[in-house]
C-alpha cells in the first residue's frame, strides 16, 4: 500500500511545531488576529509557516457532499475530544474510572505517533514509516467506530499491530466516553458514522488547527475513498479561564445551533 505523494500536502515534522504553538508572544499575537478575521495569519520561525486564509472555504470534496451534515458534527465531537485531552487528568467525565485516563494516553500516543511517521514517509519517502502510518490509520478508525483493538504483530482479520506504540490499548471506548457525555454516543461510531469512516484514510497533522478532506485519485495506493487530515496541534498553556472554557466546551449542548467553540480548538473548513 503506498501513499499517492503527488496528493499529500506538505507535512512539517512534529518536532518543529512547540517552540511557535507554546510562544506566548505568538500565542497572543495570534489570538489579536483571529478575533479581528484578519485575512492571513501567518509565523514564521525557522522552518516552520503556519497561515490561516479568512473566510474559510470549504475542502470537502464533491463525493462527501450528502456527507455535509455528518461530517460538521464529527468535526464539533472531535474539537470536544481535544478539549477533553488538552484539559489533561485533572478532567475526567466518569471521575475515578482509570479506563478513562488509558483511552486519554492511548489517543495522545496513536496520533503523535502517527503524525510523527507520516512526516517521514511524505517527506523522505521512508517503507518503513509508511508502514507504520498505515497500521496506526486502522487503528485510529476502530478508535473512532469505537470497535475492540486487538493488537497482534501478525495482523490477523480483526486484529492491528499497533509499534511503536507502547500505551496500555483501552478497554473504554469513544462511543461510551461521549455516551456519558451528550447521552448519545460519538457521532463516528453510529452506522452512518461507521460507513464515513470506512470510506477515509486518517492522517493526523500536529502542524495545524484546521483539518480537511482531500480526494484520493489512484485508488491503488490507498483502499480508500479520501484522505482525512486530523488536526491535533500541540496544547497552547492555559490558564484557569481557559480551562473552564474547554471544560464548558466539552459539555456544550451542540444540537441547538452551538458549534463554535469558547477557545481557540481544532477544527475542520469542511463544512
Amino acid at each position: 500500500m503506498r501513499f499517492p505523494k503527488v496528493m499529500l500536502r506538505k507535512h512539517v515534522a512534529q518536532q518543529n511545531v512547540p517552540s511557535v504553538v507554546y510562544s506566548n508572544e505568538n500565542r497572543c499575537k495570534f489570538a489579536l488576529y483571529f478575533s479581528k478575521f484578519i485575512a492571513n495569519i501567518r509565523f514564521n520561525q525557522g522552518d516552520y509557516i503556519m497561515s490561516l486564509q479568512f473566510p474559510l472555504k470549504t475542502t470537502l470534496p464533491e463525493g462527501l457532499s450528502n456527507d455535509e451534515a455528518l461530517i460538521k458534527q464529527s468535526v464539533i465531537e472531535l474539537s470536544k475530544l481535544i478539549a477533553w485531552i488538552w484539559y489533561g487528568d485533572s478532567y475526567l467525565v466518569f471521575e475515578d474510572d482509570p479506563r478513562e485516563i488509558e483511552l486519554k494516553n492511548f489517543i495522545i500516543e496513536i496520533f503523535n505517533t502517527q503524525s510523527m511517521y507520516a512526516g517521514a514517509c511524505i517527506s523522505y519517502g521512508n517503507e518503513q514509516a509508511e508502514d507504520v502510518v498505515n497500521r496506526l490509520s486502522k487503528c485510529i478508525d476502530y478508535l473512532f467506530t469505537s470497535e475492540k483493538i486487538q493488537n497482534d504483530d501478525d495482523e490477523k482479520e480483526g486484529y492491528v499491530n499497533i509499534a511503536p506504540v507502547e500505551a496500555k490499548i483501552p478497554t473504554l471506548t469513544l462511543n461510551e466516553l461521549f455516551t456519558k457525555i451528550n447521552g448519545k454516543g460519538f457521532t463516528l461510531s453510529s452506522k452512518k458514522g461507521k460507513e464515513l469512516v470506512n470510506k477515509c484514510y486518517f492522517i493526523v497533522d500536529t502542524t495545524t488547527f484546521i483539518g480537511s478532506y482531500e480526494d484520493i485519485q489512484d485508488k491503488r495506493c490507498l483502499p480508500k475513498a479520501f484522505i482525512s487530515y486530523i488536526a491535533f496541534p500541540p496544547c497552547y498553556p492555559l490558564n484557569d479561564t481557559t480551562k473552564y472554557q474547554l471544560n464548558k466546551w466539552v459539555k456544550e449542548d451542540t444540537t441547538k445551533g452551538v458549534y463554535i467553540p469558547p477557545v481557540f480548538l481544532p477544527l475542520g473548513a469542511c463544512s
